[in-house]
């Protein structure tokens, strides 16, 4: 992404306030859509830490598909 772009965005990570190691994340994984509000500034830790969830959600998915069981829990409940 070219410099001027950058300016346009936020000067600290916008999960933990770092400001350090920033980088440009694709909040829907689509590198193609490069739309204003599909980005977020993270910095390299939690860059990391956003595509590690982004994977083992897709791996309990095919593990649930292949297995042909149903998700029944709702991850967001506190239940």
């Amino acid at each position: 992404m070219p410099p001027s772009k950058y300016r346009m965005f936020h000067s600290k990570c916008e999960k933990c306030l770092s400001t350090s190691n920033l980088i440009v994340h694709h909040k829907d994984a689509n590198r193609r859509n490069n739309t204003l509000d599909n980005f977020e500034v993270l910095c390299k830790s939690c860059h990391a830490i956003v595509h590690k969830r982004i994977t083992n959600i897709i791996r309990m998915r095919i593990f649930y598909a292949t297995h042909k069981y149903q998700l029944t829990f709702d991850f967001y409940s506190n239940n």
